[in-house]
C-alpha cells in the first residue's frame, strides 16, 4: 500500500501552536507519534487523502460530502492530540495533589481555541 508521504508541516494548527507553549515541539512530538504508527495508520495521510477525494470533482455530492467528514473527524483527532499532547508536557509527574486537570488545561487555553476549536484548522485543510 503506497503512502502519500504527506509534509507534516502542511497542517500547522498555527492559532493553536501561538497559543500552547512551545507549540512547535508540541506538535513534533505528535508528528513523531503518528509517523511511528504510521504503518498501521497514519492521520496526516488519511487527512490528505480524504481532502484530495473529497475535491475530487468526478464524486457524487455523498461521496464528496462522506470524504470530508472523515477528513474533519480526522482533523480534530490531530487538534485533540496536539492539545493532549500540550497537557502532558505542562504538567509535572510529582504527585496526585498538584497536578492541573486536563479539563482545568484546555479551559486555561484562551477563548478562541476553545471557542473554534477545530475549526481553526479547517481553513488549511480546504
Amino acid at each position: 500500500m503506497s503512502r502519500l508521504s504527506l509534509d507534516p508541516n502542511v497542517y500547522s494548527p498555527l492559532d493553536l501552536l501561538r497559543v500552547i507553549r512551545k507549540g512547535p515541539v508540541v506538535k513534533a512530538a505528535v508528528d513523531d507519534a503518528i509517523d511511528q504508527c504510521a504503518e498501521v495508520f497514519n492521520l496526516r495521510d488519511s487527512i490528505e487523502e480524504a481532502r484530495i477525494r473529497g475535491s475530487a470533482s468526478s464524486l457524487f455530492a455523498r461521496e464528496c460530502f462522506t470524504y470530508r467528514s472523515q477528513g474533519l473527524q480526522n482533523l480534530r483527532r490531530y487538534f485533540e492530540l496536539i492539545v493532549f499532547q500540550a497537557y502532558l508536557q505542562s504538567t509535572e509527574p510529582d504527585t496526585l495533589q498538584t497536578y492541573q486537570t486536563f479539563e482545568a488545561f484546555v479551559k486555561s487555553l484562551p477563548g478562541k481555541i476553545q471557542v473554534s476549536g477545530v475549526r481553526c484548522l479547517v481553513c488549511l485543510w480546504m
